[in-house]
């Protein structure tokens, strides 16, 4: 009897068995699916990730590359701009190049050229024009002959009057600048009596033949001449008391005499 009950409970167990299995599959099958879409998605969402991300490099690339580009042109804009403002301050006259320097409300018109010191030693000079040399309007007759090898006489007159312009700035600048040249001043006066009373030499167009003279006087209009006995000799003349302007046409005339270039 037991046997015979035990086949249909056995029956019966196997066919609930089978409702389970298709269930059990069933839902594999959906977690299968679900595990396949979820990994699309998370695919298919790192790519958009990366896309944005690609798009957001690109755009800050490109801000870089404008700010670099800026930054760039007005670097160039720059030095553009100060290399054409120095430009214009310089010009070539009289063999060497002069430049604009500002002091204070001063302006000066510079060169810089190579001396020598009191011992012979070479060094730079800075020779600093309070006038611009190009539109200088002191005459000058005769090229500036200086004797190698032999000092320059710097004599005052002191009987025309040029003690009355008490501008002695360019005549000390001129002593530094013949000095730096090469060819040291020695200060002399043009009459015995002043030689006595100032203990200096008396020089004038007739005693030193051999030397460079250069006389400072004054005279109705200013300008630079050379006696017509003396070819060394040369007469400084001074209207208005105009000495500054005098003095520097000497020294332009004298950077012109040893360059070769005409003024």
């Amino acid at each position: 009897m037991k046997k015979e009950n035990d086949k249909p409970l056995e029956k019966v167990s196997k066919a609930n068995d089978k409702p389970l299995e298709r269930f059990r599959k069933g839902i594999e099958k959906d977690s299968s699916l679900t595990a396949q879409g979820t990994e699309h998605n998370g695919s298919k969402v790192s790519k958009t990730k990366e896309k944005n991300e690609e798009e957001i490099n690109s755009s800050q690339e490109t801000q870089l590359k404008w700010i670099v580009g800026v930054m760039v042109f007005i670097v160039v804009i720059i030095v553009v701009f100060f290399w054409v403002s120095s430009a214009s301050k310089k010009f070539d006259y009289a063999g060497v190049t002069f430049e604009n320097t500002k002091v204070g409300a001063i302006t000066f018109y510079s060169t810089v050229i190579t001396g020598f010191d009191q011992n012979g030693l070479p060094i730079e000079y800075r020779l600093n024009l309070r006038n611009d040399p190009r539109e200088s309007k002191i005459p000058i007759d005769s090229r500036i002959n200086f004797i190698k090898g032999k000092p320059v006489y710097f004599s005052f007159d002191f009987d025309s009057g040029i003690n009355e312009c008490r501008d002695l700035l360019p005549i000390v600048d001129f002593s530094r600048f013949m000095q730096a040249m090469g060819f040291p001043l020695i200060s002399s006066v043009t009459s015995d009596k002043l030689a006595i009373q100032y203990q200096k030499p008396m020089v004038d167009c007739t005693n030193k033949a051999g030397n460079t003279v250069l006389i400072l006087t004054t005279g109705k209009e200013s300008g630079i001449y050379q006696d017509t006995e003396n070819p060394n000799c040369y007469y400084l003349t001074v209207s208005n008391c105009e000495e500054e302007k005098v003095i520097e046409k000497l020294e332009v005339a004298t950077l012109a005499r040893f360059t070769g270039a005409k003024i």
